[in-house]
Parts: structure tokens; C-alpha cells; sequence
């Protein structure tokens, strides 16, 4: 049996980041496909990373560009930091 397309249109995501190389460079782990459709994963606490992110959203939008969220771990749940669309670009779907 196949994948749900979602988790098709994660893996496209991971291996445009790099793959396993994107992996190893990021510590990036507790990826998890998105039924929106996109990609989440965690980054490491202990990685310096700028303002604190920890998880980072990619999701495809319907004219096949990008938004992305970052997200910081409080001591309850998670807050969205930066959420941004394709900026500067104009798309007509």
C-alpha cells in the first residue's frame, strides 16, 4: 500500500532542505509529515539557535511555494515566533 500524498510532499521537503546532510548539520529530529501538507521538526535546545527556535513548520501552499513558521518552546506549549510567506512574490494560482 502507498503513502498518503502528504507524506509524499514531506519527503519532497526534507530532501529539498538537503536530506540527510540538512540532518546532520541541523541535529534536526521528530520530523513528522503534515496533512495541511508540509513538514514540522524539532531543532536541538543546545544548538545556539537564533532567538531560541526550536521547531520550525514548512507548509506547501496551493501556488507549489512555501510558508514557514518558527515556533519557541515555553514552559506549557509551543508560541509562534515568525510565520512568513513568500514575500516579495506574487503568485497567481
Amino acid at each position: 500500500m502507498s503513502q498518503p500524498y502528504y507524506m509524499e510532499i514531506a519527503k519532497t521537503i526534507l530532501s529539498q532542505l538537503g536530506g540527510n546532510r540538512f540532518i546532520t548539520m541541523t541535529g534536526a529530529k521528530h520530523f513528522v509529515g503534515l496533512t495541511e501538507p508540509g513538514l514540522q521538526f524539532d531543532l536541538p535546545t543546545d544548538a545556539g539557535a537564533i532567538n531560541k527556535v526550536t521547531r520550525l513548520r514548512v507548509i506547501l501552499d496551493p501556488c507549489d511555494t512555501y510558508s514557514r513558521s518558527a515556533f519557541v518552546k515555553s514552559e506549557v506549549n509551543w508560541n509562534t515566533l515568525k510565520s512568513h510567506a513568500n514575500r516579495g512574490f506574487t503568485a497567481t494560482c
